[in-house]
């Protein structure tokens, strides 16, 4: 299987403001970026 990875921004102004305060993944994952996900059949 062959699969690639990524990160839709949703809001920037928000996710910079988490990145800026030390924030991980896991405080802008479905606040303010999506994860993509893109796979072969």
């Amino acid at each position: 299987m062959i699969a690639i990875g990524g990160v839709k921004v949703t809001d920037p102004d928000q996710l910079i403001s988490v990145i800026m305060q030390g924030g991980l993944g896991y405080h802008f994952f479905g606040v303010s970026a999506k994860k993509i996900l893109i796979r072969e059949k």
